[in-house]
């Protein structure tokens, strides 16, 4: 009892401070302007959103009824006819008279140009926005068209008046996915509860709560023009505190398996920073980052690239060093007989089996990920290795290294802590709480 006793009160004296300079880095970085936030238009002024059901795929069958009686001979050929008959004009327009024929004419034209938008295009029922309850043309991108846009996909869809006279106003922007998603959400959240019970639920607050770091303090922070290495430093921290406390509880276990994961977050730090400035890898491989830069004057580039290292190997290192921490716990309640050595000796098997199939997991992970990216690096006419180390595959290639480096390193330093502990802090008092 003593001797628990004291090691609670040395991991509280490790801990503590730990905690306190997170708080204190959260209150120093916690994001004073947020007008950075949501400040990008995605649309234009005069432009609004809409949303609709695709009802027809073939877009001659959504022509306004208020121009049927404008005669093909009049607009051109039967083709071309089609397109042009889906211009919005207002439901009370007089259709018979030769002038306003002639003006629909010379606003469309008789090249296809300039109406290539319904080249493109099916038709949807507008069920939010301007034209509600009307079948409407909306022009969508080859691509979508290709890889299956299907009738009864529920979309979104950019309204601009100003593109009415190249066929329509109304663009494809994206899918509508909330159901789908959400079916799969709760799936993932039963699933959970069912077979973990209370840890599971305790688990889901704690991702939940990451989650609210990442969105309410890491991004804005960045925003707010904070160091990205501190600004990721105090978020992995603050989420490694929330995550492991709030799923396994205040105990001398989860203290051992936090402390394992510190440990291999530093050592995953530090080869990232190495690894980033010695390969010179700059960050500005995509498109995305240079707008970035554009955006926010005085961001490095290479600093989010670091910054993003470091959380990345967060969700590993922690899943590792939990499932370590428990493997000793567990042998011990086992044989509690078990020597230290022979608990390490033990543990570090199952550890072995860890890291195959976590290194597994993060090198199949980028591969997942970066396909289409592999996939356009292969057909360029360079040398394989060369493509191997191109900037953009070179980032996640040392992503997945430094990760899988650090994780390697949390498992034995995991296991020794807590082989030291486990007969101080048997599994029946692992729920005691830190002094």
């Amino acid at each position: 009892m003593v001797k628990r006793r004291r090691v609670q009160v040395i991991l509280a004296c490790i801990v503590i401070p730990l905690l306190l300079a997170t708080l204190v880095g959260l209150f120093a970085l916690w994001p004073k302007d947020t007008s950075k936030v949501r400040s990008l238009p995605i649309i234009g002024a005069d432009s609004s959103v809409a949303e609709g059901t695709v009802s027809d795929l073939h877009v001659a069958k959504c022509k306004p009824k208020e121009l049927s009686h404008i005669d093909d001979s009049v607009l051109g050929t039967p083709e071309l006819a089609d397109k042009k008959r889906v211009l919005g004009l207002a439901p009370g327009a007089d259709l018979t008279g030769d002038s306003l024929r002639e003006s629909i004419i010379q606003d469309l034209g008789t090249d296809a140009a300039s109406i290539s938008l319904l080249r493109f295009a099916v038709c949807a029922k507008v069920t939010k926005g301007e034209g509600r309850g009307q079948v409407m043309p909306v022009s969508v991108p080859r691509e979508v068209l290709a890889n299956g846009i299907s009738v009864g996909d529920r979309i979104q869809m950019i309204y601009n008046p100003s593109s009415r006279a190249q066929g329509t106003a109304y663009h494809f922007w994206d899918f509508k996915r909330g159901y789908e998603v959400g079916f799969l959400a709760f799936l993932y959240v039963a699933l959970v509860l069912a077979v973990a019970r209370l840890k599971g639920g305790a688990a889901l607050v704690g991702l939940l709560g990451s989650v609210g770091v990442i969105g309410v303090f890491t991004v804005p922070s960045l925003l707010d023009a904070h160091s990205p290495l501190l600004v990721a430093i105090v978020s992995a921290s603050a989420m490694m505190f929330i995550s492991v406390y709030l799923a396994h509880g205040i105990s001398i276990r989860t203290t051992t398996a936090l402390l394992g994961t510190f440990a291999g977050l530093v050592i995953t730090f530090l080869l990232a920073a190495w690894g980033v400035s010695a390969s010179n890898l700059t960050g500005a491989s995509e498109e995305i980052t240079l707008g970035l830069v554009a955006e926010l004057r005085g961001l490095s580039l290479q600093q989010i690239l670091l910054a993003g290292m470091v959380v990345a190997g967060l969700g590993a290192l922690n899943d590792v060093t939990i499932t370590q921490a428990s493997s000793v716990w567990e042998l011990h309640a086992a044989n509690p007989r078990m020597s230290r050595r022979a608990i390490w000796v033990s543990a570090m098997r199952i550890g072995s089996d860890h890291i195959a199939s976590t290194v597994y997991t993060l090198a199949f992970a980028f591969v997942g990920a970066g396909l289409p990216l592999i996939m356009y690096a292969f057909m360029t006419d360079r040398p394989a290795l060369d493509t191997l180390l191109s900037a953009s595959i070179a980032e996640e290639v040392v992503r997945t290294l430094v990760a899988s480096i650090g994780l390697i390193a949390s498992i034995p330093l995991t296991t020794a802590v807590g082989a030291a502990l486990v007969h101080v802090a048997p599994r029946k008092a692992e729920t005691q709480e830190l002094a």
